[in-house]
């Protein structure tokens, strides 16, 4: 690791008188009216600095409300499209299991048909055969 000898020179380092300012923003406000009355002094360059801070906190205020106002509806829109999803598969399921029950129906009604059917000839034989053992004449 260099490292550099500072050798003491005639230069001596002067202390820096630092300005105080007032905390009250009114007598701020007076100290910048005299200095800009004074002729002959420099325009304060505090003034337009200050000035452009405002308008960059506006404009960034701005495309922050920009970029809030894209997010969501950015995010509205998917989740309209997600819930979309959601709906047109729930509607695919209650249609399938609508069809379902239809083909169950169907299906019942068939077989209600065939067994009722069964039932009556199993009914027809006994009334038959009740009829021939108490009444063989009756052939």
């Amino acid at each position: 690791m260099s490292s550099k000898v500072v050798v003491e020179t005639a230069e001596q380092v002067r202390p820096f008188a630092w300005r105080t300012v007032a905390l009250s923003g009114e007598s701020l406000d007076r100290r910048r009216a005299a200095m800009e009355l004074r002729p002959g002094m420099a325009p304060d360059p505090i003034h337009p600095l200050q000035t452009r801070i405002a308008e960059l906190e506006q404009e960034m205020a701005k495309r922050d409300r920009e970029a809030h106002d894209t997010g969501y509806s950015e995010g509205e829109a998917a989740g309209k499209a997600q819930g979309e999803d959601e709906v047109r598969a729930a509607v695919q399921r209650l249609t399938e299991s609508i069809a379902g029950v239809d083909e169950y129906r169907t299906r019942l009604y068939r077989q209600t048909e065939v067994d009722a059917v069964r039932l009556s000839i199993a009914i027809a034989r006994r009334v038959l055969r009740r009829e021939l053992t108490v009444d063989p004449s009756a052939i």
